[in-house]
């Protein structure tokens, strides 16, 4: 697209990529409400759909950001260390959809038996998820990569004469 060269097939592509989406986040949401103790937010009774709603308005958010970025990519400040930030942030995102079930879930049942307010709650479960998320990216990733490059070099035959 940056390209500008789309064709029709990739526009459908496109299409199918924001449908699937929302027919998951559809059913998680569904599975979700169902397990829930409370489905009451501020006082006000929330539906199945409210969450879907609520999740697909931020995964639609976060395409519109990918395809702003990619159109304004040229006005973005070149400093090194900023570019590092925001690739970092972005090689974070994987692991952070990865883990965020698991870590999420761990501080979220955490922080209600501690008692505190659900709103901070979420927001301390994003905080941890990004944190970990960080840490495999800048961390973990670059070491597993390094171990598995060292590892197809180990075992590569040499060529027969």
């Amino acid at each position: 697209m940056k390209e500008k060269r789309i064709t029709g097939l990739g526009i459908a592509a496109f299409g199918v990529g924001l449908v699937v989406p929302l027919c998951e986040i559809l059913d998680r949401a569904r599975q979700i409400h169902f397990f829930l103790i409370s489905t009451e937010i501020l006082g006000i009774s929330v539906s199945p759909n409210i969450y879907a709603g609520m999740a697909y308005g931020g995964f639609l958010l976060s395409v519109g950001a990918i395809l702003v970025s990619v159109r304004m990519n040229h006005l973005f400040p070149q400093g090194d260390a900023l570019r590092k930030i925001v690739r970092l942030l972005g090689l974070s995102t994987y692991p952070f959809y990865l883990l965020h079930e698991s870590v999420g879930g761990f501080v979220l049942d955490r922080t209600s038996k501690l008692g505190i307010a659900p709103g901070l709650s979420i927001v301390l479960a994003f905080l941890a998820i990004e944190a970990v998320a960080l840490l495999v990216a800048a961390w973990l990733e670059p070491l597993l990569r390094k171990g598995l490059k060292r590892g197809i070099v180990l075992t590569r035959r040499p060529a027969l004469p």
